[in-house]
């Protein structure tokens, strides 16, 4: 089921098996598109795989599915940091801030 394979897929990202993750990631969300934990899972994925395309695309249905959840604007902070955007980065990390998501609580004060 869908939290089953979401569990083990981030129990993968943990021992540091992202493409095995990524591949499960995308089957949850083809199959349960409505479920915002495993987009924003398979943002983190494509993160750690250096394809920020994949994970604003991720983030982007996360965010439409938990407006109000600041991870995922913490996320797409730093999806735009990996690609060099840093004005966009900063903006979303003052909008996770704003949702109550500090992440490290550095990088909506730069």
């Amino acid at each position: 089921n869908a939290v089953y394979l979401h569990n083990l897929a981030t129990t993968l990202q943990e021992i540091g098996s992202q493409s095995d993750a990524r591949r499960i990631l995308e089957w949850v969300t083809a199959n349960y598109p409505n479920l915002d934990p495993p987009w924003g899972s398979l943002a983190v994925s494509c993160l750690a795989l250096k394809d920020t395309a994949c994970a604003r695309a991720a983030l982007q249905k996360a965010q439409a599915l938990a407006r109000q959840n600041g991870l995922y604007d913490y996320a797409m902070g730093r999806a735009l940091d990996q690609e060099g955007r840093k004005e966009p980065a900063l903006a979303a990390y003052r909008k996770a801030y704003s949702k109550g998501y500090s992440g490290s609580g550095k990088e909506a004060a730069r």
